[in-house]
């Protein structure tokens, strides 16, 4: 069953004024643009004929942009199932830190620099709770 809403539709709509509003950088701007065109006339396509040829078939070529959800959804669940053979035979925490908005300039110009910084504040962060003899979640 067809979404109610393709990706393409949303950006189409409400890209324009997003780009107006937040000037995303040049790299997300072209994952929008090949976003809103995956899988229309633009990129091109193929047009397939049965024998007599009385019925016809468009096929249109995907973007390929590892952003877009359409064209990784293979790709997307192979990693799904990748990641869940690597997962360690006992309990485990899923942990997520997330950082204030107004540091993603500074991931965007700075990204190897401002991910060891989280990744060392995040070690240090769970080294300080594992040390703790109690925290909320530590079994008793």
């Amino acid at each position: 069953m067809k979404p109610h809403f393709e990706p393409a539709d949303i950006i189409c709509r409400f890209g324009p004024a997003f780009e107006e509003q937040h000037r995303p950088p040049f790299f997300q701007q072209k994952a929008l643009e090949a976003v809103s065109l995956c899988r229309t006339a633009a990129p091109g396509g193929q047009k397939q004929q049965c024998m007599h040829r009385c019925h016809e078939h468009v096929s249109y070529s995907s973007c390929r942009n590892h952003h877009c959800p359409k064209c990784q959804n293979k790709e997307r669940e192979l990693w799904i199932r990748q990641i869940r053979e690597r997962l360690p035979p006992c309990r485990y925490f899923h942990v997520i830190f997330t950082l204030p908005s107004s540091l993603n300039g500074l991931f965007i110009a700075f990204r190897q620099e401002m991910q060891d910084i989280l990744f060392q504040a995040a070690g240090q962060t769970l080294e300080q709770f594992a040390a703790m003899p109690a925290y909320p979640g530590k079994p008793a």
